[in-house]
């Protein structure tokens, strides 16, 4: 679950990568961006200008690593004005019951 903005530090970044490593290892991965961490997703940002790296090719690389659409939930895109046009990415929309019963499948899980 990823639940930083982007910007202003690296844990947004990080919980990208140990998904596609452990993908990689051939885990299947549920990745879920939620609270804050939906502005990871919105497109066109330029994380150059504030002197960050752009994780963005991280996320397109998603589907390269078997990863399913991530998912987000709809309240936390409707609480920050964002539609899924916005984004980046192609992603689940999801209600909180909906990521609850899926995370509660999961055998272990992951906060960054």
């Amino acid at each position: 679950m990823l639940q930083h903005a982007p910007y202003g530090g690296s844990t947004a970044r990080e919980g990208v990568e140990a998904a596609q490593l452990l993908a990689a290892l051939e885990h299947q991965i549920l990745l879920c961006f939620i609270g804050e961490g939906v502005w990871q997703l919105v497109r066109e940002q330029q994380p150059e200008a504030l002197g960050f790296k752009d994780h963005s090719k991280g996320l397109k690389a998603l589907p390269l690593y078997d990863i399913s659409p991530p998912l987000v939930l709809q309240q936390d895109l409707e609480q920050r004005g964002l539609t899924i046009e916005d984004l980046a990415i192609s992603v689940e929309c999801v209600t909180a019951d909906e990521l609850s019963t899926r995370i509660a499948a999961c055998d272990f899980s992951w906060v960054f």
